[in-house]
């Protein structure tokens, strides 16, 4: 893939130091964030070939650790909560298409 398609793009230096009072463990307790989360890290791992040439050490040891992370949610609950987020984002294109019709 293109590596121009995917930008590594820097975010506000308030926005990471906000970040700093959240962990992954509070995201993946949190109801409103589950689903999201786990989505999240299965798309990391489906998509790690596109970034490539991208890898630093740095790098790599967290894609490990997102994978020893992601690899721990036993399947059947991985596989509910992607059907949580696709039923999700499904419902809100349905809303948007409706909401457009009128």
């Amino acid at each position: 893939m293109n590596q121009d398609l995917i930008p590594r793009l820097i975010l506000p230096s308030d926005c990471l130091t906000a970040a700093e009072q959240i962990n992954l463990r509070d995201m993946l307790e949190s109801a409103s964030c589950q689903s999201w989360v786990v989505s999240a890290l299965g798309n990391q791992e489906r998509f790690i070939n596109c970034f490539a040439g991208t890898d630093t050490q740095s790098e790599e040891f967290l894609q490990y650790r997102l994978h020893a992370v992601n690899y721990r949610i036993p399947f059947a609950i991985r596989q509910r909560l992607y059907r949580t987020t696709s039923t999700l984002i499904a419902n809100t294109k349905k809303e948007r298409l409706r909401l457009e019709r009128q």
